[in-house]
């Protein structure tokens, strides 16, 4: 029982970054065709092209992102 439970839980974990993900895509995409990908959500900055390259679905640049993570 309790291995089916872990399953359960981490398949549902799993879905559930999965959800996440695909949001964050869709939202890169709809700033994409709005003009304002690249540019931080937060302060207006351009975001490092490193940055994007390695997360292309970055919302925020990462002095914003620490910021937010703290």
């Amino acid at each position: 029982q309790a291995s089916d439970d872990y399953e359960g839980e981490f398949s549902l974990e799993r879905a559930t970054a999965e959800q996440k993900r695909l949001y964050f895509i869709d939202e890169a995409m709809k700033r994409v065709d709005d003009g304002t990908y690249g540019s931080c959500l937060s302060c207006g900055r351009q975001i490092a092209k490193r940055r994007l390259a390695a997360l292309p679905h970055s919302e925020l640049c990462i002095e914003c992102q620490k910021k937010k993570e703290n």
